[in-house]
Formats: C-alpha cells, structure tokens, sequence
C-alpha cells in the first residue's frame, strides 16, 4: 500500500513538473501587450465630454486627453494621454468629441501615458503627400498619369 501511494505520487509530481513547464514556456512565448512596451502608437476617438461634434479645448497647465481606443489592451478602453508635448500640433488642428486621432506616445515612470508625436494620417489609406499638404490644400503623391510618357518604353 505505501509502495503504491509512492507511486502515485511519483507520476502526480511529475504531471504538476510538466503542468508547470507548460505554464512558464507559455507565459514566456506569448507576445507582450502594447501597453508593456516604452513608446508605441494609439489610435481612437477623442472623449472630452462633450456632445458629438463640439469643440474640445485641451489647454491648461497640465494638459490631457481622454481616448477611446483599443490599442492598449485590446479591448475599447478610455485611456488618459499627457498632451502638453504635442500641444502646437493640436492648436493647429481644430479638435471636435469623438473626432478620430492617431500619436505615438510613451510610458511615463508613473505609468501614465505622454503623447510624444502627433500622426496626421490616421489609418487612412489614400495618395496625400504629408510632406506637402497643408490644413488649406491637399497635394496629391504623384501627379495625373494619363499621358504615357514613361521612358521605359522601347517603341
């Protein structure tokens, strides 16, 4: 009877080594959250209290921006971004509730999140140059391709 129960634990201790194993292979393979990382980009929609549309003002000794945004921890979560560094980006830029938004940002050593860029293009695919483009006028990447005056031709 006592060999047998050294037995059984035997296997058991050695099903809970392999259980353990497992877990701690896991917990090192899987990917890092976003959130875990120094700087990264967000982007989501801006929530400052306001009906849909109204203007958000962000001015203030210690600036902040509430955004909804999924970017963190995967799901839709309100997160609280120090803006104080991008502020003249944002002056530019006329910023209504729920407006869509996109800037890089970084942990701060309290854990709170300090945007540190400022992205214009939000997830938006088209052909604007940013490089060009000013709030007044759209320049296009690459100009009207309809006359065929490629050199690559042979004719």
């Amino acid at each position: 009877m006592v060999k047998m129960n050294s037995v059984r634990m035997g296997k058991w201790a050695w099903s809970a080594l392999a259980g353990v194993g497992i877990a701690l292979a896991a917990l090192v393979l899987q990917e890092p959250l976003v959130g875990l990382a120094k700087e990264f980009s967000i982007s989501g929609t801006v929530d400052c209290g306001r009906r849909s549309g109204q203007s958000c003002s962000f001015e203030g000794s210690e600036p902040m921006m509430a955004i909804h945004t999924r970017d963190i921890s995967g799901v839709m979560e309100r997160v609280v971004v120090d803006v104080s560094w991008i502020m003249p980006h944002l002056r530019e830029r006329n910023i209504d509730q729920d407006d869509s938004i996109c800037m890089d940002v970084e942990n701060k050593p309290d854990g709170t999140l300090r945007a540190i860029a400022y992205t214009r293009l939000c997830g938006e695919e088209g052909t604007d140059n940013p490089g060009l483009s000013t709030l007044d006028d759209d320049t296009a990447e690459q100009g009207d391709d309809d006359d065929d005056d490629d050199d690559d031709d042979d004719d």
